[in-house]
């Protein structure tokens, strides 16, 4: 009995680990702490944006340790004068255009931020006028020893943003596809709890399995279709929903 409660605890203690070490390195500063059966978040954010992300984080691994989680998240007001603190002077705006226009008849071109996705961390987006981008619920999976846990996606706007720097940018035989595949429906937070099978032949990716809804289909096609070396992607899943009105 004492050598369980040891090893809950050390799971209790590296679970607040890691939500600490994942929250710092998403620019979050925010105390974890164990009261009994809680996790307590406490602390300052800038936005609701990056509190809703602290307890995505604490949530997702207070449910696997069995714990509830407790909200004592302050959210800080501030005012466009802070951003210059109390000895600094905003510059002035004169009567000027904001944005330098060419003279002509296309002059006037609306901005075009199609292609930006912006940014999942705070400071960067307020110093240098970044879209924020809000991270996406995290990921958390259980590995060895089995009291050990880890945060395999979330924090950007897909997982492939996050990582697989290093698939070969080159013609990728079919079992590696498959296994890429598996690895990103597994790690896209959108995905993550459905059981999908993935076979491929020549670089197309066919997926059958159980989907909850059409969407949950939609998200899986989506997923696999941005692997390196998937050249077509067929989905061939049951939707629950379907079946049942039938």
């Amino acid at each position: 009995m004492a050598n369980e409660r040891r090893a809950n605890d050390a799971a209790i203690a590296h679970g607040l680990r890691l939500i600490s070490t994942t929250l710092e390195e998403a620019g979050i500063f925010v105390a974890a702490e164990r009261d009994g059966d809680r996790i307590v978040l406490s602390g300052e954010v800038d936005s609701q944006e990056n509190r809703q992300a602290a307890l995505d984080v604490a949530g997702a691994v207070a449910a696997r340790l069995g714990l509830t989680l407790d909200d004592a998240i302050d959210v800080m007001d501030y005012t466009p004068d802070d951003a210059f603190g109390d000895d600094a002077t905003a510059p002035a705006v004169g009567p000027g255009p904001l944005v330098e226009t060419v003279e002509g008849p296309d002059s006037l071109v609306d901005p075009d931020f199609a292609d930006d996705q912006g940014t999942t961390d705070s400071e960067v987006s307020a110093a240098e006028a970044v879209p924020f981008f809000p991270p996406t619920d995290p990921v958390v999976r259980s590995v060895e020893p089995p009291d050990e846990l880890e945060v395999v996606g979330g924090f950007a706007p897909t997982s492939m943003d996050e990582q697989n720097e290093e698939i070969p940018r080159v013609r990728i035989p079919d079992d590696e596809i498959a296994q890429h595949v598996l690895v990103e429906l597994r790690e896209d937070a959108t995905t993550t709890d459905m059981a999908v099978r993935v076979t491929v032949v020549n670089g197309v990716v066919t997926l059958r399995g159980d989907a909850p809804t059409l969407d949950d289909a939609e998200n899986a096609e989506a997923v696999a279709s941005r692997v390196p070396g998937v050249a077509e992607v067929r989905e061939e899943m049951s939707i629950a929903g379907l079946r049942r009105e039938r």
